[in-house]
């Protein structure tokens, strides 16, 4: 029984949050009275059940940053790009602007964008191993038609690409959609159900146990993400010179790849890791959260991988990020704060193509801000400075 079943479900939602709250107050000794930031009526139907207020959570701004973007749309140059990062953890949004520093003082940071699709992936029962390999050759021939299927429930959805696994008795077939603007997850999920039904329908004996699978991938890190993406997939490079390195990062290219090379190269082959960065969890986090993304794809963007490379006057900076999950439509994303600090990034309108860049430029600042750091030895010390009281 929950400790909130004796509120009347006819009060409005304002009612039911009070009431919430004076329950927490009175029989936990919690109170949680806070000024709400958005309207309970929406928020308590659409993104929070149970909801008993807010919490607030300070917003530091990176940057600037010009770069130059490349999408299926054409070639853009965004100016002045600012990364606003939602984070109580001292010395990140210092750390990150010093690398927003360093690239935008080498003007030639260049990102491209490929939208690989959000994906839901069903799983199909059946009855032995022979009728999973006939559906999953049923399925494959009918793939351009179970994608019309799915775009017909939404204006907003272009069937993009699909992979079929068999595990004896089961078949897996992870769906792909270009969703727009959105996220898309929800958008996916109707399309696959109709899907799934469609299939159910017109092969006997086969059931769908799940309407999403692992293959999907979803808030976790997998291999599958690493060669398929999901979402946007981000590759964000540029040039560094010895005297940037100098000024800005304290450092040189000797030991920054010396560092490099021990801490992302090995010690990440050492861990198992599927993802080779130092912290980009830290940036994906404070930005999905500032502008109202769903913030447990920070996994998924975590994922991402860094190399540095010598050349003749410095080094060569890449950075892949194969998932950026995010929308500047639907979920969270309409929040007056959120919102409003979504439309500090971009002087033009901030689409997700857009949004990703401003992620892949915060990884990569935040990677070789971070790499010089312990390259220099300061890492401890700024932390400390920045850090703590």
């Amino acid at each position: 029984m929950s400790i909130f079943s004796a509120i009347s479900q006819d009060l409005s939602e304002l009612e039911k949050v009070k009431a919430r709250q004076t329950i927490l107050a009175k029989d936990l000794s919690s109170p949680f009275y806070s000024p709400l930031l958005f309207d309970p009526n929406i928020i308590g139907k659409k993104n929070c059940e149970n909801l008993i207020g807010q919490v607030s959570l300070p917003v530091g701004i990176a940057g600037p940053v010009s770069a130059t973007l490349k999408t299926a749309l054409g070639t853009t140059k965004l100016t002045d790009l600012l990364i606003p990062l939602a984070t109580t953890e001292g010395a990140l949004v210092a750390s990150i602007n010093r690398g927003c520093k360093l690239l935008n003082e080498c003007k030639n940071v260049h990102i491209n964008i490929k939208n690989v699709g959000m994906t839901r992936a069903p799983v199909f029962s059946c009855q032995n191993t022979q009728a999973a390999t006939d559906l999953a050759r049923w399925i494959k021939q009918n793939l351009p038609q179970l994608g019309d299927i799915g775009e017909s429930t939404s204006h907003h959805l272009t069937y993009l690409d699909s992979q079929i696994f068999q595990d004896n008795d089961l078949v897996f077939t992870r769906f792909a959609f270009d969703t727009g603007e959105a996220m898309g997850m929800n958008m996916v999920t109707i399309a696959t159900s109709k899907i799934a039904d469609y299939v159910t329908q017109h092969n006997s004996g086969v059931t769908c146990l799940a309407l999403s699978s692992n293959l999907c991938t979803d808030k976790k890190t997998s291999m599958l993400t690493q060669k398929l993406g999901r979402g946007r997939w981000a590759t964000i490079t540029c040039n560094i010179n010895e005297q940037l390195l100098k000024s800005i990062l304290k450092t040189n290219s000797q030991n920054l790849l010396a560092t490099y090379q021990a801490k992302i190269v090995i010690g990440s082959r050492l861990a198992g890791l599927s993802g080779r960065n130092m912290h980009m969890a830290n940036a994906a986090a404070a930005i999905l959260t500032a502008t109202g993304q769903d913030i447990a794809h920070t996994v998924d963007i975590s994922q991402g991988s860094l190399i540095l490379k010598k050349t003749s006057g410095g080094i060569q900076a890449k950075l892949t990020l194969p998932t950026i999950p995010v929308g500047t439509v639907g979920g969270g994303t309409y929040l007056p704060s959120q919102s409003t600090a979504r439309s500090l990034i971009s002087r033009e309108p901030v689409t997700s193509n857009i949004l990703a860049s401003a992620i892949a430029v915060a990884s990569l600042a935040g990677e070789l801000s971070g790499l010089s750091s312990l390259a220099t030895g300061s890492l401890s010390s700024s932390h400390e400075r920045l850090g703590r009281l």
